[in-house]
């Protein structure tokens, strides 16, 4: 994303124009002008290669090692380049993954906070996209479910998840598969009596599952719903199901894996309690 720059003034502006046509103002080649220093090119050539490499261990995050890596060398990269858009985007993606597998306790917060402000940087680069808002509303999430829901909605947590994902759901609702409107949907479910709205959380798992038919997390929420609502039996047998399918009916093989994990491992906990 490009940095903050000051406003051009409109003289200012032509001599840019003509600077990107070719030639500067007074008419002489633009060859002419001092190189830029190779440092900064050797700069812009490592940010690329350490996205790149971001990229290629996020695309396999469900292998050992892999997610870990994935942020490491995201974070290499913002480090780098603290102002442009893909490598906070890149940090928040890589922390909302590594995260949502880690277990509650204090190293989760820590982690899901640094997704969470990349995030925020994200919003003030561009307030009008949707990354920002999404990535800021599932690392904020994943850091109330760090300190655990009562603790949360004790710090507040609450009102900024709400809002941030409002925002991503009104900017752009069915971005990721409608990921927006899954996190809502499950903040909707999962939260504690008398706040929880599950006829609401059952709504949008209907739209979104109209709308993306198989998005094996809305049918681990529904399988979910089904358990909170008292039809164990029924949230079991879609829970096995899911299990079944997956990952191969997922779009994202990597997600599939993982997403497979959380239905057995939540199969466990139903059928032992």
């Amino acid at each position: 994303m490009r940095a903050r720059s000051s406003q051009l003034t409109s003289a200012a502006a032509l001599v840019v124009t003509a600077l990107l046509c070719g030639a500067d103002p007074g008419g002489t080649p633009a060859s002419s002008a001092p190189a830029e220093p190779a440092s900064k090119h050797q700069a812009t050539d490592e940010v690329a290669a350490l996205l790149a490499e971001a990229e290629r261990c996020y695309a396999v995050r469900h292998k050992r090692g892999m997610a870990e890596r994935a942020l490491d060398q995201a974070e290499r990269a913002q480090r780098l380049a603290p102002e442009r858009f893909d490598t906070n985007l890149m940090v928040a993606r890589a922390v909302g993954y590594r995260a949502s597998c880690m277990r509650p306790g204090e190293a989760k917060c820590a982690v899901a906070m640094r997704g969470y402000r990349a995030a925020e940087k994200l919003i003030a680069l561009t307030p009008k996209r949707v990354e920002g808002h999404y990535y800021a509303g599932l690392n904020l999430g994943l850091y109330g479910e760090g300190l655990g829901i009562i603790q949360a909605l004790r710090e507040g947590i609450k009102g900024r998840f709400e809002q941030h994902t409002r925002d991503a759901v009104r900017i752009d609702r069915y971005y990721r598969s409608g990921a927006p409107l899954v996190a809502m949907a499950r903040y909707h479910a999962m939260l504690p009596w008398p706040l929880h709205d599950r006829e609401r959380a059952r709504e949008i798992a209907v739209e979104v599952g109209a709308r993306f038919p198989g998005n094996p997390r809305v049918d681990f929420l529904i399988a979910d719903l089904a358990i909170y609502e008292g039809e164990r039996e029924q949230g079991i047998r879609l829970l096995r199901a899911l299990i079944a399918k997956l990952p191969a009916s997922a779009d994202d093989y990597a997600d599939g894996v993982t997403v497979k994990r959380w239905v057995a491992a939540r199969l466990r906990e139903v059928e032992a309690s």
